[in-house]
């Protein structure tokens, strides 16, 4: 898994080191979210559905899902006051 900054915390990214421009996760985008910008397949996180289709093709590993276990075990041994929702219909960025 790649150690590559994602400041803005967007669910899903690109890890501009491994993108080849191949555009096999633009033509696989069922919401036309992935975009080519300054030569790299950006995806355009207003307009992603975070279905993964993304992760899937590409080849070279170059989009990536936001990875917060870390945040979540960190959180679990705090003694932070804890809350869970298992709704299908709520997400939130942790």
């Amino acid at each position: 898994m790649s150690k590559e900054r994602n400041t803005k915390r967007d669910l899903v990214y690109t890890v501009k080191n491994r993108c080849r421009v191949c555009y096999t996760c633009v033509r696989e985008c069922p919401a036309k979210a992935i975009k080519i910008i300054n030569g790299q397949a950006e995806v355009l996180n207003e307009r992603c559905i975070v279905c993964g289709n993304c992760t899937k093709v590409c080849s070279q590993g170059a989009k990536v899902f936001l990875n917060t276990t870390d945040n979540v075990f960190d959180l679990l041994k705090s003694n932070k006051k804890k809350y869970s929702n298992s709704s299908a219909e709520f997400s939130c960025r942790i």
